[in-house]
């Protein structure tokens, strides 16, 4: 992208600014504004009444040290998790509108083809654009980083989500218990 934008002709650096200039606000209003909602949740605590950045209650003391601490390191690093990822996505789109904007400044080259070799060196370039900014087939070992990944994901999804439907049916347990005993006393009485 960098070398592209280096070689460009006037033209094409016109377009790719008005790509700038459309979405520069947009982009740069989301990241102050996840930025500015990063700090404020890492110093929530010192402003409101919880101890921790993210509202969460621990089957255990936390008010001690070195404990107290290290769970509102772990808070912060998962607020900056957080803000990495969107930040990363802010890159993705950039390069989505690059490549849009490629194809935009091929499309003023189709047009303004007089002959058949411009005509045929703008397919070539299409071809080019088609071939480097379209998903491709990746290597086994790829594919097998993914796919362990993803597993990794799945698995951690489900070490949460089979006690919590356990407690799911506990509560729900309780409350149908609750709800005989309270009709068997009032049977009684």
């Amino acid at each position: 992208m960098e070398t592209y934008i280096q070689q460009a002709k006037s033209e094409e650096k016109k377009v790719l600014q008005r790509y700038v200039d459309k979405c520069k606000f947009f982009y740069g209003i989301t990241l102050c504004c996840v930025t500015i909602a990063v700090v404020a949740v890492n110093f929530g605590p010192f402003l409101l009444p919880q101890p921790f950045p993210f509202e969460v209650h621990y089957p255990f003391c936390t008010d001690d040290q070195p404990l107290k601490t290290i769970i509102y390191l772990h808070h912060i690093m998962l607020a900056y998790q957080s803000y990495v990822q969107v930040c990363a996505n802010v890159f993705v789109a950039l390069l989505l509108w690059f490549i849009a904007a490629r194809f935009e400044i091929l499309s003023g080259e189709f047009r303004k083809a007089t002959n058949f070799s411009e005509f045929i060196r703008c397919i070539q370039l299409h071809q080019q654009l088609l071939k480097r900014y379209s998903v491709q087939r990746q290597p086994f070992t790829i594919k097998g980083q993914f796919l362990a990944l993803g597993v990794s994901a799945l698995i951690e999804v489900f070490v949460c989500a089979w006690p919590a439907d356990h407690v799911l049916n506990m509560v729900r347990h309780a409350t149908i218990i609750a709800g005989r005993i309270e009709k068997e006393r009032d049977c009684l009485t």
